[in-house]
């Protein structure tokens, strides 16, 4: 029997996905087709006592999700073919910015991390903009749960921006072509299936290693919203002279020229020189300890689904304020104060 169950008791996928849910994916995705596509050869698996509907979908869907989003900027630097998310600029006067790093399926430390914002954010009068960093699947305990929570609302008075993380662009990369993104499997991608009831192991086993069959199933498994969430991301975040990007920036290059690879996967020459522009960078991608400063950029992924540390930055009027959980479920707040 397949042991790689659904999970019954996960609301948000629930234990049957039906046609309609599917051709409601389809329509969100590229509506002016969806007349074009066709779901067939249905068929129903027991999974674990749960009776699940397994649709198996048309090559034609698979060219759906393969499909690139319109670009928004020259695609300047790019290979040919090279999906170019949405690049926002956010006004910013008077606003207080929160970055979140890393959050890699810590989901109880994200909801911690939040809630100390909420109530440190509730002493301004002035707009609050929480920006997250991406890496919000895989290696953590909770992928599914956090893809849930980056859609809900927040109180009056904030606003979210969700970043992309070279996470979610290798896990988009296996929902649109499993075999030619295999690298996902290798990238702590069995904990994001866990999250939503699936064992890799049993499934790989039970398929022969057939990466389609695994692709299939989580497809089955994953809330519309939830891959909406994913293609939705954007890359790069710019307020005034302050960047918010999840890996960082090709040094020297003005920001129009940036590409998505560097964007969400550089580590040196970014790391060693900065970005060479007159900006200050905010981001995540490369684990550390704590917090680091340096010339013209801050790093914030300090490792939360191995340390239980998921670090935050209050960022006002050019002074950074640093908060973080702890294993034991508190949060601490910073008392210093670092002007960028």
């Amino acid at each position: 029997m397949l042991r790689a169950s659904l999970n019954c008791s996960l609301p948000s996928a629930g234990c049957h996905l039906y046609s309609s849910q599917r051709v409601a994916l389809t329509e969100s995705l590229h509506a002016d087709q969806s007349d074009r596509y066709r779901l067939n050869d249905e068929r129903c698996v027991r999974l674990s006592g749960c009776r699940v509907r397994r649709l198996v979908i048309a090559k034609s869907i698979r060219r759906l999700f393969a499909s690139a989003l319109p670009l928004r900027f020259p695609a300047s630097r790019e290979p040919a073919g090279t999906v170019r998310r949405e690049r926002i600029v956010i006004a910013s006067p008077d606003t207080i910015f929160y970055a979140i790093g890393d959050v890699h399926g810590c989901y109880d430390q994200l909801r911690r991390l939040e809630d100390a914002i909420l109530v440190d954010g509730s002493q301004f009068d002035e707009r609050k903009h929480i920006v997250m960093l991406g890496d919000y699947v895989d290696r953590g305990p909770n992928s599914a749960a956090v893809l849930e929570h980056l859609s809900s609302e927040l109180p009056p008075g904030f606003e979210r921006t969700s970043l992309c993380g070279n996470h979610e662009q290798e896990m988009l990369g296996f929902l649109e072509d499993p075999d030619g993104h295999a690298n996902w499997l290798r990238l702590g991608s069995d904990a994001t299936l866990k999250s939503y009831g699936i064992d890799l192991e049993h499934l790989l086993e039970l398929y022969g290693g057939d990466l389609s069959a695994v692709r299939d199933v989580l497809l089955d498994a994953m809330p519309a919203e939830h891959i909406a969430t994913l293609r939705g991301l954007a890359s790069i975040a710019v307020a005034n002279d302050i960047v918010f990007v999840h890996a960082g920036l090709r040094p020297g290059f003005e920001l129009e020229r940036q590409s998505e690879e560097d964007l969400l996967w550089i580590r040196n020459p970014f790391l060693e020189r900065g970005p060479e522009l007159p900006v200050f960078v905010v981001h995540g991608h490369t684990p550390v300890e704590k917090p680091v400063f340096r010339p013209g950029r801050l790093g914030i992924d300090t490792g939360a689904f191995k340390t239980g540390r998921l670090t935050a930055a209050r960022i006002f009027r050019r002074h950074v304020h640093l908060m973080h959980t702890r294993r034991s479920g508190d949060v601490d707040v910073s008392p210093d104060t670092f002007v960028i």
